[in-house]
């Protein structure tokens, strides 16, 4: 149980430093280039200790349309 505690909190914690590092703004991918995003974040009522971060192209950055050059070069 302590193990499944401890893995919990390291999720937490890298949860947490993503959040911070994935604020609006520039992402570097090395086949895209610069991608800008805007973000909204939505918390969960039953569950305080988790959020759900939704990350959109900002319009006119040419994001979309390079996500979706990646989506066709790399399917899934």
């Amino acid at each position: 149980m302590a193990s499944s505690q401890r893995r919990r909190d390291q999720l937490k914690e890298f949860l947490r430093a993503r959040r911070e590092a994935l604020t609006p703004g520039d992402v570097g991918l090395p086949d895209a280039g610069a991608l800008t995003f805007e973000y909204s974040l939505f918390r969960l009522p039953d569950r305080a200790d988790l959020n759900v971060v939704l990350h959109t192209p900002q319009p006119g950055t040419g994001t979309r349309e390079r996500v979706e050059s990646l989506v066709a070069v790399h399917p899934r």
